[in-house]
């Protein structure tokens, strides 16, 4: 599905023309037209001023957008559910900040000064990291492979922003709540897989 026609059916099931939308969303109408038509591409800000406007997962608009992102397994549910209870945030609401966060720290990544933070403080996280999981050994894996330099541009965002996640101080649960302060690192490290495997 294009992101024309996700977003042409969202208007019609809300029954909203394109500039009452512009309005919600604080996008001017043609903006919106040059987004939906493919001539102007979709940046963070747009999506997540799209999303909220239309109370939806970002995950449903970045899918429409073309963005490998897969849909919701029983392993990821689990998760999901766990850090509902944690945050105190319905699904909707903390999985866009999931998304925004991520697609933030990808556009980090590439840049000297995301290149110098990973390579810094990875190593130094994985050190003082009191935890096993098959999680670490696949973070490990994108660490290495991000610092190899040997897949495409966008392939390296992915693991970027995945690796700046999970370095982050700061994010979704803090990391210093034991046995599940790594919870939401997990579930940005499998979302990152998904993508990887989606778009090879």
């Amino acid at each position: 599905m294009s992101l024309k026609k996700w977003m042409t059916e969202q208007l019609a099931m809300r029954n909203w023309s394109l500039r009452y939308f512009s309005e919600r969303a604080s996008i001017d109408v043609a903006t919106l037209s040059k987004v939906m038509n493919g001539k102007r591409a979709l940046t963070l800000q747009h999506a997540e001023k799209i999303a909220e406007a239309f109370d939806c997962p970002m995950n449903d608009l970045l899918h429409a957008a073309g963005y490998p992102i897969e849909r919701t397994s029983p392993y990821m549910q689990q998760i999901t559910d766990e850090i509902s209870k944690v945050t105190k945030m319905t699904e909707i609401e903390w999985h866009n900040h999931l998304q925004t966060l991520v697609l933030t720290y990808e556009e980090e990544s590439v840049t000297p000064s995301g290149e110098h933070q990973i390579a810094s403080e990875f190593p130094q996280k994985m050190k003082n990291l009191h935890q096993k999981g098959t999680w670490l050994t696949t973070i490990q894996s994108f660490f290495e492979q991000f610092q190899q330099k040997e897949r495409p541009t966008v392939e390296l965002m992915i693991l970027g922003g995945a690796l700046l996640y999970f370095i982050a101080p700061i994010d979704l649960i803090p990391d210093y709540l034991f046995a599940i302060g790594y919870l939401d690192d997990a579930l940005a490290i499998q979302l990152a897989s998904q993508k990887l495997k989606l778009g090879s």
